[in-house]
């Protein structure tokens, strides 16, 4: 074997190896969102396209300091006493915050109410519904 395919294998062999890692943190990252209930790309615009109301359960401070442009503002600790006036909407809501945390339990009590919604997370993801 000549030095140059030596060199050659070991280098298809790091090359493997690189991408091998890049696919198993690309699936790390969707499963931590999955967990987390947060959804991906393809399932927030089947949402969007629904004409889904976005709902952004930060205080009214932080919802000042920036928010989408379509986005109602309901802060996490009324969401259950707006929950009639949320599903009366008889649209598919998604529920936003700072980091998706309060919007998992926002999600979840609207859940309980036979509401359609989803856990947008970060508010970011949802900025142009």
């Amino acid at each position: 074997m000549h030095a140059n395919q030596g060199a050659f294998s070991h280098i298809a062999s790091c090359t493997h190896i690189i991408v091998l890692c890049q696919n198993f943190i690309r699936m790390l990252g969707k499963w931590i969102k999955k967990l987390l209930g947060m959804p991906d790309a393809d399932l927030l615009q089947s949402y969007k396209e629904k004409g889904a109301v976005v709902i952004d359960v930060r205080t009214k401070g932080e919802f000042q300091s920036g928010h989408g442009k379509n986005a109602k503002n309901i802060p996490l600790d009324q969401i259950a006493a707006q929950a009639g006036k949320i599903k009366a909407m008889n649209k598919p809501i998604i529920v936003c915050c700072r980091s998706g945390a309060r919007s998992g339990q926002a999600a979840g009590i609207l859940k309980s109410k036979g509401i359609d919604v989803l856990n947008g997370g970060p508010w970011q993801n949802v900025a142009d519904f």
